[in-house]
């Protein structure tokens, strides 16, 4: 309790809040950002933006705050998800990208979100159906080559393996 106080006390004094800002003002205004140690489940129907959320919170507070992040794709392939990226950044559709349709005038913001995104510090892995084990190492991994991750997003948790080469989701 004593902690718990001493670090309420420390917040009033210096008004320095704990929370990790993501760049987004609605979310940080309700949650007062992200704190370490939080497990935060996002969940929804399909297609209702549950990836694009989580990869952006990602990409934003490795932006913002210079800090490594580390997504763990389970359904979309590191392509796809550094499509998103440089769509995001670019200002270009993602369908264009994907179809090689960039107008002549767009190659310059093209090139300009690449060497942007070349300095952000997110993680990606694709591996299919990863043990808790293996993502487990994998963080740990990127903890001793980039030091402590600000972020760790696990996209499509259902598609995790337990352990006995079978997805979770076959044991529901």
């Amino acid at each position: 309790c004593i902690e718990v106080f001493t670090q309420i006390e420390q917040i009033a004094r210096t008004g320095q809040k704990p929370g990790i800002p993501t760049g987004f003002y609605d979310l940080d205004s309700l949650l007062g950002g992200l704190y370490p140690g939080d497990l935060i489940v996002v969940g929804g129907r399909p297609s209702m933006g549950k990836s694009l959320l989580s990869h952006s919170l990602a990409y934003n507070i490795a932006s913002l705050h210079s800090e490594p992040t580390m997504i763990f794709s389970l359904e979309m392939d590191k392509a796809q998800v550094t499509t998103r990226f440089l769509s995001n950044v670019s200002g270009i559709e993602t369908i264009r990208l994907r179809e090689g349709k960039i107008q002549p005038s767009e190659w310059s913001a093209l090139a300009k979100a690449i060497e942007i995104l070349t300095e952000v510090k997110v993680l990606i892995d694709d591996e299919a159906c990863p043990s808790v084990h293996s993502i487990r190492s994998k963080v740990r991994s990127a903890i001793a080559k980039y030091g402590q991750l600000k972020l760790v997003v696990l996209d499509y948790l259902q598609l995790m393996a337990d352990g006995s080469d079978s997805r979770l989701v076959q044991k529901l």
